[in-house]
């Protein structure tokens, strides 16, 4: 078990490794602060401290001292009050993530001015969440409800990221914390919206009607065991995201009205199109459909499902057998319908430069329509982000590769490794927007909102120039840099 895990469950004793950084270097667990005295032996040793020694080592002036007493959980209660006002902000730290520190002095740290104070505090508190209410008697477990609740109104969005982390899926959570975090921005409200036991359908009903964002409602259609009600209601925001999510979530209910509508709009929606095919429980017109349009690599996938009547199975061979034989090509969502495409069409010259016998159909569609547009002037942030709406991962990072004059391939590796200083990297050197990078990282490459790289201060793709050239030489040393 890994040590937050040990932490979060109230496993261990805070020791070093359980202090941030910062606070171990500033002296505690025998490792003194520069130009500092070594720490006291009776403050380092194993053995229990005396009442005496703590409060002596409490008005030290030595904030190293103050921090290793904090960090023991021997500690008397009243002196980790005392220590939960310290003036240094490491000291503060060290009594936020002490098991023994009272619920008291939760009270006081909760108020902290320091964010990093109160950040400990919400990932050390979680432990006392489990049957918390508003309700409650003892003055303990009202303070630490209080706590809790206030933790959950943090001004800042990492306090309460922290928290919702932490009691995501505790079964009896205080249920209306959860459903404030439920409700908050997307970095805070995704991890209970995914695991949360204590959200009820009527909950989640109610926050898709209210139009959240993408990722909340992605969290949402993850969700174990989810009802067709809900399963409705997210097909029915039309969220390309979310519902490939959705079909995904085998353990979701869907009914067989709400999958065929998803199928009937589905040809040119290509994030949805595998996890149809790999759908449990498909009846027979929803396998004949999909294997009218579907791309070949799926055809195969249907045709070898082992879940299907033999009537179904013949009926989706016999469908597969006119497809294949017919040459026609798939059709082309409408931001490439511009570009005429036949399959005995020329490929780009850039195309010669590599191996493309194991490509599929669809990936050299792409780069040849991408090519074309990219001659034509079309290809420009407008046509990506709606490439980007539907899933279409084959086109955008064709259109990379061809803006950024790089090895066709390359900036498919990059969203398929989620690797977000590439693909930043990739937008910006292509000239488009910042905006089109957060949608590649979070729709195509699946990055976890907390992690996707968006615009800091003056640093619109939230990194340095020099940062993202040194990306854009990492691709450029792998290819000649053929101009399309």
């Amino acid at each position: 078990m890994t040590s937050f895990l040990k932490r979060l469950l109230g496993l261990e004793d805070v020791t070093a490794d359980a202090v941030p950084e910062d606070v171990v270097s500033s002296g505690a667990f025998g490792k003194p602060a520069e130009g500092t005295a070594a720490l006291p032996e009776d403050l380092m040793s194993f053995e229990p401290i005396s009442y005496d020694a703590a409060k002596q080592y409490a008005r030290s002036e030595d904030p190293a001292i103050r921090i290793a007493l904090a960090s023991r959980t021997d500690v008397p209660a009243e002196i980790l009050y005392f220590l939960s006002e310290d003036g240094h902000a490491a000291v503060r730290r060290a009594v936020a993530l002490n098991g023994s520190t009272p619920a008291l002095a939760h009270l006081v740290l909760v108020e902290d001015q320091d964010d990093r104070v109160r950040a400990d505090l919400a990932f050390r508190i979680a432990r006392l969440a489990p049957g918390l209410s508003p309700d409650e008697h003892d003055r303990a477990r009202q303070a630490a409800y209080r706590v809790i609740s206030r933790l959950a109104q943090d001004q800042m969005v990492r306090v309460r990221q922290i928290l919702s982390e932490a009691i995501k899926d505790v079964i009896d959570a205080p249920s209306d914390v959860i459903r404030t975090l439920a409700r908050d921005v997307e970095e805070v409200s995704t991890p209970v919206l995914e695991y949360s036991p204590v959200l009820q359908d009527e909950d989640l009903l109610d926050i898709i009607a209210a139009s959240p964002s993408s990722a909340m409602l992605s969290a949402i259609s993850r969700r174990q065991r989810l009802c067709a009600d809900v399963a409705d209601a997210i097909a029915e925001t039309d969220d390309t995201v979310a519902i490939a999510d959705l079909l995904r979530n085998t353990s979701a209910q869907i009914r067989e009205e709400t999958l065929d509508h998803l199928i009937e709009t589905a040809p040119d929606r290509l994030e949805w199109h595998e996890p149809l095919v790999r759908r449990p429980g498909l009846h027979r017109q929803a396998a004949m459909r999909l294997a009218e349009f579907v791309a070949d690599r799926w055809l195969q996938v249907l045709r070898d499902r082992r879940d299907l009547s033999p009537e179904t199975l013949a009926e989706v061979k016999r469908v597969v057998h006119a497809r294949l034989h017919e040459g026609d090509p798939l059709p082309a969502p409408e931001y490439r319908t511009a570009v005429s495409a036949s399959a005995d069409a020329p490929l780009p010259e850039i195309l010669h430069r590599i191996d493309v016998s194991s490509w599929p159909h669809t990936r050299i569609e792409a780069f040849r329509q991408a090519v074309e547009m990219y001659r034509r002037g079309d290809l420009g942030g407008p046509v990506l982000l709606q490439a980007v709406k539907v899933g279409d991962i084959e086109f955008v990072a064709a259109s990379l590769d061809v803006l950024n004059h790089l090895v066709p391939g390359a900036s498919l590796e990059a969203i398929r490794m989620a690797s977000c200083k590439a693909i930043a990297a990739l937008v910006w050197h292509a000239a488009l927007p910042p905006a089109l990078s957060v949608q590649i990282q979070s729709r195509l490459a699946r990055v976890a909102p907390a992690d996707v790289l968006t615009e800091s201060g003056d640093l619109p793709f939230g990194l340095t120039i020099t940062e993202m050239e040194w990306q854009i030489e990492m691709f450029a040393k792998r290819t000649e840099t053929p101009h399309p």
